[in-house]
């Protein structure tokens, strides 16, 4: 069973550089968040695409999580990047 996205025609698509400025994250953050499945995401012609419900979807969650309603990139930081200095 394939668990990718149905796009319809209707669909608004974002690519993951408008993902990653969407959510105040890099754009390689947002390949591997694509990646690991932390939003859904669909390859078309070697391009990875988001539909906007389903981000506006996963940025909802990221709220619900956080408890707050920011989403920039200090609220939502993945577990795994370090902090430099």
């Amino acid at each position: 069973m394939n668990d990718a996205p149905v796009i319809l025609p209707t669909d608004e698509l974002l690519t993951l550089p408008q993902v990653a400025e969407e959510l105040g994250i890099t754009r390689p953050t947002a390949r591997v968040w694509s990646l690991h499945g932390r939003f859904p995401s669909r390859e078309i012609a070697g391009r990875t695409y988001v539909r906007r419900q389903d981000l506006e979807r996963f940025k909802e969650e990221l709220r619900r999580e956080r408890g707050t309603k920011s989403t920039t990139a200090k609220r939502i930081r993945p577990a795994n990047d370090a902090v430099r200095s």
